[in-house]
């Protein structure tokens, strides 16, 4: 047994996204896919996995007896590794059992196709020599494939043929081969010594890498699958009469290479890796004890999730309405959020094909709800999870419902679709008309912020508009404080009124709606009562707070404005102990007008209690 870390297999996989109406945006889930390799170290033999930086190294099989092989199903699950027989080696629950495959003979190597769906292996049939059999992944339906061919083979990306070695002809060749047997072509021409091997099919092009000696020593070189645009890789090692590199390993994205190489000490083999282009080559693994051999790169088993989103206010499914576009990120602590903007369908539902195993955090954002937040745990092919009924009354999309968007809906109230005016941010029912409905939607959610976004925007810029004109000389003043003072158990009304700047002389102004917020000394005053004014006759909140001292008022007017000056509301308060107090506008006291809201000033008034 070597001295290395052991533990269970954690793998993430390389992600890749196809799906109508899904888009990855920005960062991707992190490259947890990891490279398998055979130790050798003496007559022992034991199969490890390590990170594509090296690290992390994890055991995966013990000898029986000799393993000169291991592959990778496409989906993370398996391993296969030979000795003697091919033993399947299940990575998530650590259970070992033997392929099935029924021909009684030796081994030498089992390759996937890229769907998982079959496998080819080689054998070495007495006095017949190597072939390379296809079967089912169950083992069932074998066929010939290659009547003389060897243990180093690979599936094109699209599984209908196989490009292998094949010494039949000198030192060995690359040929290409369709599954059925027939069109066999010959794609190297070596001679004599000359030869080539270790031929790899890219998953994600029709390019294949392989090993030839052609230039002196063992390199690695790449060409289209027809055999042209020959380049080379690798150049020979530091010790010319060493094998210098071989057995190349393609990465699941087809960007990178892992193989085989002598070339930092003679006689010993290590795992090197290098652009898909023969760029950036470095070492994995240093300072090993073993000999490595590079066998393939798995990624870890992905899962179709399935997200169903309820919305408040709309029909049931299926209705058209339910189709909506929306911003998804998946996080985890110490990750970058991974996004995607899917767009369910007339069920309140979308899919997204390949989500790595692991539990995340899943954020979902619509333009005119707050955004939701869910656990999700990702663990099976297939996974689901349904988001708790969304908020509406976000027409600002900003993932809060406050005033502005009170004041959108009082912009666009009563129109519909096809009318001057009509502003679809307000209509969160999606029945293409804002009305009573949308605004009962809002209300249910005023006061309200949604999710944090677990990757908000940049926020390095940004910049401050100036309020529309009809907002631009508005004015809030708290008028009655007495002037006397106020009696320990008598009350006085305060009056709040919003509108003109009377001191400007200007009196344009116009005002759809209010969001009005005062605090107080709880120790010399409390509210007997709040009565809001009739001008803004929405009333969406009304209430008063005596023991922390706060009052706070919104109201609205929809499908109009109040011009000039008005009453917003009028407070009953109690003066119940000495002293001299002010009573203060607090934050986020607003002033609206069809969406723009702006924030005046608002002097105290300062009340003496005796």
């Amino acid at each position: 047994m070597f001295n290395r870390a052991k533990g269970a297999l954690i793998l993430v996989c390389l992600f890749t996204l196809s799906l109508l109406a899904v888009h990855s945006l920005q960062a991707q889930f992190p490259d947890g896919s990891r490279i398998v390799y055979i130790a050798y170290e003496g007559s022992d033999s034991e199969v490890w996995s390590i990170t594509p930086q090296g690290g992390d190294a994890r055991l995966l099989a013990e000898n029986r007896y000799l393993i000169t092989s291991a592959a990778c199903s496409p989906d993370g699950s398996f391993i296969a590794t030979n000795d003697n027989d091919i033993f399947l080696h299940d990575l998530q629950t650590g259970e070992v059992d033997d392929f099935g495959l029924p021909l009684r003979t030796h081994y030498w190597a089992i390759k996937w196709s890229q769907t998982g769906s079959r496998v080819a292996f080689a054998v070495d049939e007495p006095r017949m020599g190597m072939k390379i059999y296809m079967a089912n992944s169950d083992g069932s339906t074998i066929q010939e494939v290659v009547s003389q061919g060897s243990p180093y083979f690979s599936w094109s990306r699209d599984d209908s043929q196989l490009v292998y070695h094949s010494s039949r002809d000198d030192a060995g060749d690359v040929y290409v081969v369709n599954v059925d047997g027939t069109n066999e072509r010959r794609l190297t021409q070596g001679a004599g010594n000359i030869g080539s091997s270790d031929p790899g099919w890219s998953p994600t092009a029709d390019e294949i890498v392989f090993t030839s000696n052609r230039a002196g020593g063992s390199n690695i070189y790449i060409f289209n699958a027809d055999g042209t645009n020959l380049r080379q890789l690798t150049f020979q090692g530091q010790f010319p009469g060493q094998i210098a590199n071989h057995t190349p390993i393609w990465s699941p994205d087809g960007s990178q290479i892992v193989f085989t190489s002598m070339r930092s000490e003679p006689g010993a083999t290590g795992l090197y890796i290098m652009n898909a282009d023969g760029s950036n080559v470095h070492r994995l693994i240093t300072n090993a004890p073993s000999q490595e051999s590079a066998q393939c790169w798995i990624a870890e088993p992905k899962s179709a999730l399935t997200a169903s989103i309820t919305f408040p206010g709309r029909p049931a499914a299926p209705n058209a309405r339910l189709s909506q576009a929306f911003t998804v990120k998946f996080s985890q602590p110490a990750m970058t959020a991974v996004s995607f903007t899917p767009t369910t369908n007339d069920s309140g539902t979308f899919a997204l094909p390949a989500i790595p195993y692991g539990a995340y955090a899943l954020w979902l954002k619509h333009a005119q709800h707050l955004a939701a937040s869910v656990p999700v745990t990702v663990s099976a092919p297939t996974s689901s999870v349904t988001v708790p009924t969304l908020r509406a009354g976000d027409a600002s999309n900003d993932n809060r419902v406050n005033i502005t968007d009170f004041s959108i809906v009082s912009a666009t109230y009563g129109k519909s679709s096809g009318t001057a005016g009509y502003d679809a941010r307000a209509d969160f029912n999606g029945d293409n008309t804002v009305n009573i409905s949308d605004y009962s939607l809002l209300t249910a959610s005023f006061g309200q912020i949604g999710a944090p976004d677990p990757s908000p925007p940049d926020g390095t810029f940004s910049a401050t508009l100036p309020p529309p004109s009809e907002l631009a000389n508005a004015a809030i003043t708290l008028e009655g404080a007495p002037r006397g003072g106020a009696r320990i158990g008598r009350t006085f009304t305060l009056t709040v009124r919003a509108g003109n700047n009377a001191a400007s002389g200007i009196v344009a102004s116009q005002i759809d709606s209010a969001d009005l917020h005062l605090r107080f000394d709880p120790a010399r005053l409390q509210v007997v009562a709040v009565t809001p004014g009739t001008a803004l006759d929405r009333v969406i909140v009304s209430t008063f707070d005596n023991v922390n001292g706060t009052i706070d008022v919104a109201a609205g007017k929809l499908g109009g404005v109040v011009d000039g000056r008005f009453t917003a509301f009028t407070v009953e308060l109690r003066a119940i102990a000495s002293g001299t107090t002010t009573i203060d506008a607090d934050a986020p006291t607003a002033l609206a007008y069809q969406g723009a809201t702006a924030s005046p000033a608002v002097g105290a008034a300062s009340v003496t209690v005796r």
